[in-house]
């Protein structure tokens, strides 16, 4: 049974696991990168890098037809699973470093805000209505990191999946990025004349403390709504089985940031990780699971499935 996604409603019932869709086009996808790993990704003697590489950037050179080929067959799987014209690269700009891991980019109309909708159908998923570009890059730190910390073809196909869930949220995700702009300026209206006012005062600690209190607030606020929009595309990836590979690829990225995952020992721990974007998602997408294994309504079997994940993402703090 098929019917339109409303991707315009915050209050939609089913965030994660609506449905439990058996795409096998993706395990396809999931060998190909891990073929791209294990040929492409290799040691030297300072660090990994990448050999016979191509298709960086804007440049067009071929220098591995295989690696080509290989890129190509994804692209038709994703065009195929997703109705997305798809166009995948590799950013080399900085090989020994992770930024992003991988971006996905808006047509003109996109980011205009206007966003095509997405059929929903439980046996193959999500797939738009009309076909849209999707041009992607994956960064080459990323695919270091992958082969570093033992990640495999499947962490690279949940990143995809997240990049291609902004083209399903997109409506969501561009509310929640205006209501957190929106806070930001309520709240630089209140600190800012606070600020001058108080500069002027016998005590020159009253400023200080008003500046560090709006930096802090305003800090807090941007991470927590850009959080929950990012939140979206790690569900959207969960969706398809990936909740696994999505959750671990976001604890690495904290331990590339912040050289551990911190735990919620104390008071001080939990402040800090309230800062963290890694954690904060990490920590939705468990709260959604949690949500979805204690629903009646969504079977013995996806709660037990949805358990097990639970547990192996227990053991990745532990």
């Amino acid at each position: 049974m098929k019917g339109k996604f409303n991707a315009n409603s915050l209050e939609e019932k089913r965030l994660l696991l609506e449905e439990v869709y058996s795409v096998n086009d993706l395990s396809t996808i999931d060998t190909l990168f891990q073929q791209i790993l294990d040929r492409y990704v290799v040691e030297n003697t300072t660090a990994y890098s990448l050999k016979g590489i191509q298709r960086y950037k804007n440049i067009k050179d071929v220098h591995d037809k295989k690696f080509e080929s290989m890129l190509i067959k994804i692209e038709k799987i994703l065009d195929k699973t997703f109705n997305l014209k798809s166009r995948i690269a590799v950013d080399i700009s900085r090989p020994n470093s992770l930024s992003y891991g991988a971006c996905i980019f808006l047509t003109k109309e996109e980011a205009k805000g206007i966003a095509e909708e997405a059929i929903k159908d439980k046996e193959t998923g999500y797939k738009f209505i009309k076909r849209r570009e999707a041009n992607m890059y994956i960064e080459e730190g990323f695919l270091k990191l992958c082969k570093f910390r033992g990640l495999t073809g499947r962490h690279i196909t949940a990143v995809i999946l997240h990049e291609i869930g902004h083209k399903v949220y997109l409506p969501v995700q561009k509310k929640l990025n205006a209501e957190g702009k929106i806070i930001e300026l309520v709240i630089a209206g209140i600190s800012i004349p606070s600020t001058i006012l108080s500069l002027i005062s016998p005590i020159p600690a009253i400023a200080a403390l008003i500046m560090v209190s709006y930096v802090y607030s305003s800090t807090l606020v941007s991470i927590r709504y850009y959080s929950k929009s990012e939140a979206w595309s790690d569900k959207f990836a969960v969706k398809y089985g990936y909740g696994k590979e999505i959750y671990e690829t976001m604890a690495e990225f904290e331990m590339v940031m912040s050289g551990k995952i911190k735990k919620d020992k104390n008071i001080f721990t939990w402040i800090s990780n309230q800062f963290s974007a890694t954690y904060l998602r990490r920590q939705l997408i468990k709260r959604e699971l949690i949500k979805e294994m204690n629903d009646p309504e969504n079977g013995e079997e996806m709660r037990k499935a949805i358990k097990e994940i639970l547990k192996q993402i227990d053991n990745i703090e532990k």
